[in-house]
């Protein structure tokens, strides 16, 4: 059984408790570790810094100083600790700040608990999870298709270069089943070189 050690922001005492038991109580292949409950992001960073834990659940709202804050300050002192952001928010402005920060993942407050697990296991198996189908509601007001999670994977990954087979380990999925999914990508944006797709992603929102 993985084991992870994980540090857990909130400003509501009642929701950092209330994570701790769900995580130590779950019953999955992870046996979780809850190393600090805090309640600011000041208390948060300086946790991560101290602990060095293998996750950091973290609000994205907090006085003095927020989730935003907290993620770009550990990137830009090259943190290594995975990051999910938790909100009571689905904006799609918001999903893309917390990505754009350096957050792994962005997972709803609402969501339930075999949910919540799964974005977990997710970004340990090196997959960002952001809430595709907000992201997919908000880009469909431009474009009159959506992708799934795994295409969005597939596509930021390519976006920085990775080949067909460097991306198959990593998503745990054959060569053949990435170009497969490649192929699908260059259906959907009605491109047939990669330099185009990835242009018109960018240019629709799909990545940054």
């Amino acid at each position: 059984m993985k084991k992870l050690s994980v540090v857990i922001v909130d400003d509501q005492v009642l929701m950092t408790e209330a994570l701790k038991v769900l995580l130590e109580s779950s019953h999955t292949r992870i046996e979780f570790e809850v190393l600090a409950t805090l309640n600011s992001g000041i208390e948060g960073l300086e946790a991560v810094h101290h602990h060095k834990p293998d996750l950091l659940l973290v609000d994205l709202r907090m006085p003095e100083m927020d989730g935003i804050e907290v993620i770009t300050r550990l990137r830009a002192s090259h943190d290594s600790t995975k990051i999910i952001v938790l909100s009571a928010f689905d904006q799609f402005d918001q999903i893309e700040s917390a990505r754009n920060a350096g957050a792994n993942g962005y997972i709803l407050k609402l969501a339930n608990q075999d949910s919540f697990i799964d974005t977990i296991e997710r970004v340990f198996e090196c997959e960002e999870q952001f809430v595709a189908e907000i992201l997919n509601s908000q880009i469909s007001q431009q474009v009159d298709f959506t992708l799934s999670e795994r295409e969005l994977q597939v596509l930021k990954m390519l976006s920085q270069g990775f080949t067909n087979a460097e991306m198959a380990t990593p998503l745990n999925l054959s060569v053949r089943t990435v170009e497969k999914y490649r192929a699908t990508l260059n259906d959907k944006f009605e491109t047939r070189s990669l330099s185009l797709m990835v242009k018109k992603a960018r240019e629709l929102g799909f990545i940054a």
